[in-house]
């Protein structure tokens, strides 16, 4: 560990910092995006199709962090944390446009392969 005289942290942690907390304030469930798929079925989506739904988002999100460790490890960390960081706000402006069941199935599918970014 390198001896520091000063116990500032560098400007580029401190930018991490920032960023991560502002999307922390507006970070929330996924299971919202559930709950408006279920809400595009209507009265033919039960609770159980959105509990089994989340199962299988869940597992596709496992499934997929590793290949995208793997690209993590390929193009950068950073570039990934960026790529995670301007695909997140766009999938929470989207989600209220949705208006069709496939697009709904569309969201969620597009969704998972982006995530686990």
């Amino acid at each position: 560990m390198p001896n520091r005289k000063s116990k500032e942290f560098p400007h580029s942690f401190k930018t991490f910092i920032v960023i991560a907390f502002i999307f922390s304030l507006a970070n929330f469930s996924y299971m919202f995006f559930i709950i408006k798929v279920q809400d595009l079925f209507g009265k033919q989506f039960s609770v159980i199709d959105s509990l089994i739904l989340y199962i299988i988002f869940n597992i596709f999100y496992a499934g997929l962090s590793l290949p995208s460790g793997i690209l993590s490890d390929k193009i950068g960390r950073k570039n990934i944390l960026i790529a995670g960081y301007l695909l997140f706000p766009l999938f929470v402006l989207v989600l209220p446009l949705l208006t069709h069941q496939w697009e709904g199935l569309f969201f969620l599918l597009y969704m998972e392969l982006c995530l686990p970014l």
